[in-house]
């Protein structure tokens, strides 16, 4: 399993806007974190899904391929349903540095 360390992230208001993958320092993860969002908005390979209280992070093509998933609290899950849908703008901050990472997230709340 890929160790990535997984946050909600929030407006300043306090209202869920997006989400946060932090990879630590393995191998699986750093790839994972690395090539997602390109796979999720240019080449359409990845996918977010909801499954129960879960949101899974499905990256198929990715150099070890599988996916990653957090369990959140019923309110968060539904809250966080509304900011990531197919309705929204979601705008994308990756960075390489410590193991590298990504931040998803809606400006507009």
């Amino acid at each position: 399993m890929y160790e990535i360390d997984f946050e909600l992230t929030k407006t300043a208001a306090g209202r869920i806007n997006g989400v946060k993958l932090s990879a630590k320092p393995q191998t699986e993860a750093i790839e994972f974190c690395a090539t997602f969002p390109k796979a999720l908005f240019k080449d359409r390979t990845a996918d977010i899904k909801f499954e129960g209280n879960k949101i899974v992070f499905k990256h198929p093509k990715c150099g070890f391929p599988g996916e990653f998933s957090a369990e959140l609290t019923t309110e968060d899950i539904t809250k966080l349903k509304d900011v990531i849908n197919p309705k929204r703008t979601i705008s994308l901050e990756q960075w390489s540095a410590w193991g590298g990472g990504f931040m998803l997230y809606v400006k507009e709340l």
